[in-house]
């Protein structure tokens, strides 16, 4: 009993370790953090009973009427701990108490009741005359059934295993095979300090592997993150309980971030930090990225004033280490998150509304409204819309010709993507390529286009006779994805088409974020004869160091520049100067966006190559292009096509 005693000590003091840690820390105030408290405070029971009944029976005292309230809660204990873990999995699973959980306690209760008048029957075990204390035939089959509800906890763990990450999934499964082999063990040998060491070991797996509440703080601001957010947040989808919650968006920070050294953005972090401790105490406080915080709570009256509140607040400007900044809020409330189906719908409509105000350089605070929720449904509806366009191939391909000053014709095209909904009717191509970006599925939009662009330039070869290429645009992804472009290729080979027919756009603003990446990747297109071609240059004033050094072909120049060409002389003398350096590094000009006959006869005098732009077409489809290609030269110089 002595080794036994040992044990039992050292499990009781790495549990009251356990406890003390867990009541100092920030508070998890959900259902699951509710159960490891009472798996912690269960744990305490079996080993602190255990040293005190292993005391009594070494001095024989299993009579007395400690020694029963000792055996009681330590049979009581170990029947309670498969219950409070088969909780804990299931609220790993789904966030609430479901109908199992209840139904399971029905037979747990039962059991319990037959423990807790053991003392008066001694079905499970009496105490001898002798001192010691003598188990009857009702110990084997608790320690049967307590078994057998850890094969249950392991059985539905296994069998809902798709809904669980290889983490917890792990750490469960671990924790229940090893208590289930130590009842096992208590049962043959009898080892009375087995399941309390066993059930000690399992609460300390739990807490580093599941519930481990540094996982959930941030350690910059010490303020809940963004996985507790969730979490908490599908706790309350799933007990429908009403919350509201009030998003904090700081445009500026990552441009402060980058601006100031360290020392000063962590004082500026510190500060926002503070200011939300404050004002919001009786919310809870999460950081969910780097410029975006949410306050949550199940009261509207408080968040009503709130906002008004975070505005004028934040409007002000900071001081940090005798510097001014500001750093303006956007804030943005959600009245009632049920009025969004799930929290994947949360999170979207949040990052919705952060587009939305990424530009805004003043504090401003956006209450509940029902146009931008409409919007925001119609941009759901959209990207639903999406995975069905690219399993059925419905988008379809339009063409807009480019005018050559030298050969007097359209000598090449862009094609363009173009995508209709049958509820919206026409969808902007900005918004659906942002929307397959982020679903991924740019990727498969591309060579689905390529097939219809090779068959259209198969089938009217002898009216595209005069169209050197086709201009396609690419995202830098899809021109760094390994083998992607390769397959590109393959497809146009297909069609026995010449790859010289073809030329990739990737636009200036995306190409300056892989300047190295992209530099290997064209040039390995240009080896197979397709030019790269850098779409709207000017348009973002990247640097031009680091376009120049991307090996482009063709440079097409944004109409953005266009802006009071005709009348302001400095635009003017700025745009023929740009065209004079470009054409001068031996790069193929391209005006986009020309409208008028003046701003076209303009292109012709400063030596642009190409013109595009409604003043001789606008984008097409392929029907109607082929009855404008089919024009004579004449017509192609006094077309006036406009929007």
């Amino acid at each position: 009993m002595a080794m036994n005693d040992i044990y039992l000590k050292a499990s009781l003091l790495l549990l009251f370790l356990e406890l003390f840690h867990f009541l100092r820390q920030q508070k998890l105030n959900d259902i699951r953090t509710i159960v490891f408290f009472t798996m912690i405070l269960n744990t305490i029971m079996i080993c602190l009973f255990s040293i005190i009944l292993t005391q009594l029976l070494d001095h024989q005292m299993a009579n007395c009427i400690l020694a029963k309230v000792s055996y009681t809660t330590i049979y009581l204990t170990q029947l309670l701990f498969p219950y409070i873990l088969f909780c804990m999995i299931n609220l790993t699973i789904r966030p609430g108490f479901t109908r199992l959980m209840k139904i399971c306690a029905i037979p747990i209760g039962f059991a319990s009741f037959v423990v807790l008048i053991n003392p008066f029957s001694g079905f499970i075990s009496d105490p001898q005359s002798d001192g010691l204390l003598h188990v009857n035939n009702g110990y084997p089959l608790l320690i049967y059934f307590i078994m057998f509800c850890y094969f249950f906890d392991l059985f539905y763990l296994i069998s809902h295993f798709k809904l669980l990450k290889l983490r917890q999934l792990s750490a469960l499964g671990e924790v229940s095979l090893f208590l289930l082999i130590g009842m096992f063990a208590q049962n043959i040998f009898h080892i009375k300090l087995f399941i309390g060491f066993a059930a000690t070991l399992s609460v300390v797996a739990i807490h580093l592997t599941l519930h481990n509440p540094y996982a959930y703080i941030d350690f910059v601001t010490h303020l809940f993150n963004m996985d507790y957010f969730s979490y908490y947040i599908r706790e309350h989808f799933y007990r429908r309980k009403s919350i509201s919650v009030t998003v904090i968006e700081f445009p500026q920070l990552e441009y402060i971030h980058n601006t100031y050294k360290l020392g000063i953005n962590s004082e500026l972090l510190n500060e926002i930090t503070s200011i939300l401790w404050n004002i919001t105490s009786e919310h809870k406080i999460f950081r969910l990225k780097f410029n975006r915080f949410a306050l949550c709570s199940s009261s509207t009256k408080i968040q009503d004033n709130l906002c008004n509140k975070l505005e004028a607040t934040f409007e002000e400007a900071f001081f940090i280490s005798n510097h001014k900044i500001i750093c303006p809020a956007v804030i943005y409330e959600i009245h009632d998150i049920h009025m969004l189906p799930n929290i994947e719908s949360l999170l979207s409509y949040i990052e919705f509304l952060a587009h939305k105000t990424q530009d805004i350089k003043h504090s401003f605070c956006i209450h509940d409204n029902s146009t931008l929720y409409e919007e925001f449904q119609k941009e759901q509806d959209i990207e639903h819309f999406l995975f069905t366009a690219v399993e059925k191939n419905l988008f379809d391909v339009w063409y807009q010709p480019i005018y050559s000053i030298k050969d007097q014709k359209f000598t090449a095209l862009e094609a363009l993507s173009r995508l209709t909904h049958p509820k919206y009717g026409f969808i902007s191509p900005e918004l659906f390529f942002q929307l397959a970006i982020s679903n991924n599925l740019i990727f498969q939009i591309m060579p689905l286009q390529l097939h219809k662009i090779c068959k259209f330039l198969k089938d009217h070869s002898f009216e595209l006779d005069d169209i050197e290429n086709v201009k396609i645009n690419l995202t830098p992804e899809e021109l760094i994805e390994p083998g992607y472009c390769e397959h590109l290729i393959a497809i146009i080979k297909s069609y026995h088409l010449p790859t010289s027919k073809f030329q990739f756009e990737i636009t200036e603003t995306t190409a300056t974020k892989y300047t190295q990446e992209l530099t290997k990747c064209i040039k390995n297109l240009q080896a197979e004869g397709i030019e790269i071609c850098l779409d709207d240059f000017g348009s973002s004033y990247a640097n031009l160091n680091t376009i120049l050094r991307l090996p482009f072909s063709v440079v097409k120049m944004d109409r953005s520049l266009l802006f009071k060409i005709c009348e302001d002389p400095k635009t003017s003398v700025f745009y023929q100067n740009m065209v004079y350096t470009l054409k001068n590094i031996g790069y193929k000009i391209v005006a986009e966006g020309i409208e008028t006959e003046k701003e076209a006869l303009l292109m012709k005098e400063w030596g642009v190559d190409m013109i595009q732009g409604y003043y001789y077409s606008k984008p097409e489809p392929y029907d109607r292009l082929i009855k404008i290609l089919e024009r004579t030269e004449q017509d192609h110089e006094n077309c006036h096509c406009r929007r």
